[in-house]
């Protein structure tokens, strides 16, 4: 629900402000469902819908549960899967399951207020409807005060047993599971249902475009940017090199760097801007840029570093990586030669096969067609085209 709350058109905003309404938002799914966690739609008593939950499947059902809720003004619990005995039944015909939280909105313009405020997740009770805001950056003192406002019973901190502990605790330095079962949600951007207390919460991060930074200026890089874009990423592009860094060579990319990489993608991590969901991808294979940059991604907690370049490039990459002090765990996290072997050959092409690789790795998937580093042989399809060697030969076949 906070994503969508963030995200209302102004029409749609003055909708949720009359009327009653309640939000129906998926907690948990399993086998093949067709959004993920943390999908909300919005119903009013009269039956106006903002977002939607699975394309059509269960809609008409979601429906009616939220208007019994608006009445009763009691959140509920609603299962929904396939029936196999009637395919068009209520129910996902794409096999899957899928739980849905439905509790009626009590103050639509106060939520709204809240939301506006750009918080970095949304907790919510899931017997009672309570709900309260977790902000960024506070030592954890919001996330004590919103779990606090939930219930009496729900004290988010272990039992003070010395004058020590309660100095930890009340100056943010002492933590607890729960605490860092959220923070760990918070950091990630992802959703979740806790049990805490005895009581079940759903966990809402407020989640940002995740930062895809391309290092190396070039037509393949071009090209990368501007699919990324369609998958939602916000795209920097860094490279030493002032001549290449134009915007007419990149008109995708949301932001250019002139600066020394490594450098740069310091400067980035200080400042907080890299995090679990960002993706580093070296297209350089120059190897004063790529060996003190890799050596430095490969140490951070990001989605994906992948390097472009061919066996013979990544070989001796491998072996300058190691001289350089990076560890063999480290070594492993590392997508090179970049993207699935599809044989791709022009800039679009292997974006596409960068991208299907990025995707598998973020939805930990093994993919049919593997990725480049897990073959050996040729990157790049090779065309050869069948010779006869005299006249009357038969044309030798296809291998």
């Amino acid at each position: 629900m906070l994503n969508l709350l963030t995200t209302l058109s102004t029409a749609a905003a003055r909708q949720l402000r009359q009327g009653r309404w309640a939000a129906a938002t998926i907690v948990s799914g399993s086998g093949s469902v067709p959004r993920q966690v943390g999908t909300t739609m919005l119903v009013s008593e009269n039956s106006q819908l903002i977002g939607s939950l699975s394309g059509g499947c269960v809609e008409a059902a979601v429906i009616h549960a939220c208007h019994d809720a608006i009445e009763s003004g009691t959140p509920r619990r609603e299962h929904f899967g396939f029936t196999d005995g009637d395919a068009f039944a209520v129910g996902l015909s794409c096999g899957g399951v899928l739980e849905v939280l439905i509790q009626p909105i009590r103050d639509a313009p106060a939520l709204l207020e809240a939301a506006s405020q750009g918080p970095a997740a949304l907790i919510r009770r899931v017997d009672n409807g309570g709900h309260a805001f977790v902000n960024h950056d506070d030592g954890g003192a919001s996330l004590r005060a919103a779990l606090e406002s939930m219930g009496d019973s729900m004290n988010p901190m272990p039992p003070v047993v010395d004058q020590a502990t309660k100095e930890r605790v009340e100056t943010g330095r002492d933590s607890s599971p729960v605490l860092d079962q959220i923070q760990t949600h918070v950091r990630q951007g992802t959703n979740g249902l806790m049990l805490f207390d005895g009581t079940e919460l759903f966990v809402e991060t407020l989640q940002t475009e995740p930062i895809m930074y391309l290092f190396g200026a070039n037509d393949f890089t071009a090209a990368l940017a501007d699919a990324a874009k369609l998958l939602g990423f916000r795209v920097t592009l860094c490279d030493a090199r002032p001549i290449f860094i134009t915007s007419e060579r990149f008109p995708s990319v949301d932001r250019l760097v002139n600066e020394w990489p490594d450098r740069f993608l310091k400067q980035q991590w200080r400042a907080g801007r890299v995090n679990p969901r960002s993706v580093i991808c070296v297209m350089s294979h120059d190897a004063k840029f790529d060996i003190p940059l890799l050596r430095l991604a490969l140490s951070l907690d990001v989605a994906f570093v992948g390097a472009m370049g061919s066996r013979v490039t990544h070989a001796q990459r491998q072996e300058m990586l190691q001289e350089a002090g990076v560890t063999h765990e480290q070594l492993a996290k590392l997508h090179s030669p970049i993207g699935l072997g599809l044989g791709a050959e022009t800039p679009q092409e292997v974006a596409v096969s960068v991208l299907g690789e990025i995707i598998a790795e973020r939805n930990g998937r093994t993919p049919k067609v593997p990725a480049l580093r897990a073959t050996q042989g040729s990157i790049h399809f090779s065309h050869v085209e069948p010779v006869c060697d005299r006249v009357g030969d038969r044309i030798p076949s296809w291998t």
